[in-house]
């Protein structure tokens, strides 16, 4: 079936509503809160995930005690062994004790869009296409390999530090079948839940538009959940209510007209509630066809070549340097003028040459502070250390509380950037 012919169905539905609806825009906080090294979880959900600091890896830790919550892991380990993909997690090792089961994953230094989307609100629309267009790739990829992911949601989706997505938790993910009607469970996030899947997800239809489709669905689910995702990176919010979970809305689309005219049918295309009339249903090249990604080249993204322009880490460094440079004390700001040069007590006093006699050497710099090695006779020999935050010049205070008391000097001292 043509990708026009899809989306000319699709509009059909859409409300092109004379108000539009706004963008939710939340206030712009730091993004250094989007990143947990402690843990990272669903409340209630039964896999807890931890960020190991020494091998900067995300453990999924499973307790043994939940036999379904071991089937789900053992599942998804299955399925990320046979699935190597650049805009998927991967998986560096398994292994198990007597009371839990561990899956240790590449850590993603952005966090998750669940996250993104919670402090930055909606999102540009170059950079959903650019993760709409990446996570086509990555469901493509899947569905290749015969399974529907069944839980495509913003906490499934990691930002790695390249500002790429990284799609995640494999736990629901089946075997699809014929791909259209192989499976038959009722599961996923409701929000996210694809008709078929309400419908016909307890092994029997009910209504004229269950037993047309027939009982099962596939795949499709999976582009249904995208179809939500984009919406709710475009706009900030979902497309319908869901303020009682098991309600299924009317499915009545009001697109907000401040979105390109692509960005607009894409969204309509994939919320298509006619599985066999949904966008991607039939393989995902109708999906790279669509107007919405023109211009994407394709071939380059999957070689992970189409730069983000979103860089986490980047953005991260920055809030982390104007975070430092604000909570610089008053009584440091003449030490770290950047035109100031400290050559106190004159050469040849103190107890070395050109030097402080408690035990520094040399003493001076522009723009920061230089700790010498050479000179300085007194106490102890200094170490290096350079400085241009504040937390080094704390590092300085520290070190230099030996050798101002008598001390055997400070060792070299290196300063780097912490948190995630």
């Amino acid at each position: 079936m043509e990708a026009a012919e899809v989306i000319s169905r699709s509009a059909s539905r859409v409300l092109w509503s004379l108000n539009a609806i706004p963008r939710r825009v939340a206030p712009q906080r730091n993004l250094n809160a989007l990143i947990s090294s402690k843990r990272v979880n669903t409340p209630g959900a039964a896999a807890k995930v931890y960020l190991n600091p020494t091998s900067m890896e995300a453990v999924k830790v499973v307790s043994r005690g939940s036999a379904c919550a071991v089937a789900n892991v053992e599942r998804e380990r299955r399925i990320l062994r046979a699935t190597a993909h650049p805009y998927v997690v991967q998986l560096i090792r398994g292994y198990a004790t007597q009371r839990r089961v561990y899956l240790c994953l590449k850590h993603a230094p952005g966090g998750d869009l669940f996250g993104v989307l919670r402090d930055l609100g909606s999102l540009p629309e170059r950079l959903v296409k650019l993760y709409v267009a990446e996570l086509a790739a990555a469901l493509s990829h899947v569905h290749k390999l015969g399974y529907a992911h069944r839980d495509v949601k913003p906490e499934n989706v990691l930002i790695d530090g390249d500002g790429h997505v990284k799609l995640c938790d494999f736990g629901l993910s089946k075997r699809a079948g014929d791909g259209l009607r192989g499976l038959h469970t009722l599961c996923g996030t409701a929000p996210y839940a694809a008709p078929e899947i309400r419908r016909c997800g307890g092994g029997g239809g009910s209504g004229g538009a269950a037993a047309a489709w027939g009982c099962g669905y596939g795949t499709a689910v999976d582009w249904w959940a995208l179809g939500i995702l984009t919406y709710e990176m475009l706009v900030g919010s979902l497309p319908w209510p869901h303020d009682t979970p098991n309600a299924e809305p009317d499915y009545e689309l009001k697109v907000p007209q401040y979105l390109s005219r692509g960005a607009r049918d894409l969204v309509a295309a994939l919320l298509e509630p006619n599985a066999t009339l949904r966008l991607g249903a039939w393989g995902s090249r109708e999906v790279r066809a669509h107007a919405f990604f023109a211009g994407m080249d394709w071939q380059r993204l999957a070689r992970r070549q189409v730069r983000s322009p979103f860089n986490p880490l980047a953005a991260r460094a920055a809030a982390a340097a104007a975070s430092a440079a604000a909570a610089i004390p008053p009584i440091l700001a003449p030490a770290l003028a950047p035109a100031q040069t400290w050559n106190w007590p004159p050469s040849g006093s103190g107890g070395g040459g050109g030097g402080f006699g408690n035990g520094f050497g040399g003493f001076s710099g522009t723009g920061g502070f230089t700790w010498s090695s050479s000179g300085g006779s007194g106490d102890g020999g200094g170490g290096a250390l350079s400085t241009g935050s504040v937390s080094s010049t704390l590092s300085l205070m520290s070190a230099c509380a030996s050798p101002c008391g008598g001390g055997s000097g400070g060792a070299a001292i290196g300063v780097g950037v912490w948190g995630w």
